[in-house]
């Protein structure tokens, strides 16, 4: 079974809808820093780490990240990782199927 965790990044149209097509970025009033360009392809992607957001300031709080996730796809080298933000990750819902299973069909043979 998958491993279920609790964040994932938000979408472009999330981050859009949140904090306006101007301010998306950098999140205009809620952090010192931004989502690069770079780090586009983390776009609804899971945040593999068991935090919990509520134990982090919106402001100034760095969130747990880890070189493999935030390094993957720099065209250069850079001594320094992105930073991960309360402001970048939302809920991460598990997908629980609304319908109900059919019944198997009892044979005798």
């Amino acid at each position: 079974m998958i491993k279920h965790y609790p964040y994932r990044f938000k979408t472009k149209d999330e981050f859009i809808k949140e904090f306006s097509k101007q301010y998306w970025r950098n999140a205009y009033g809620k952090s010192y820093v931004s989502f690069v360009k770079d780090m586009d392809y983390l776009f609804g992607q899971i945040y593999p780490f068991d935090i919990n957001l509520d134990e982090y300031d919106d402001f100034e709080d760095y969130l747990p990240n880890d070189d493999q996730l935030l390094c993957r796809n720099r065209n250069i080298i850079i001594s320094s990782k992105w930073i991960i933000c309360k402001f970048m990750l939302t809920i991460n819902k598990p997908l629980i199927p609304d319908y109900t299973s059919k019944n198997k069909i009892k044979r005798v043979l």
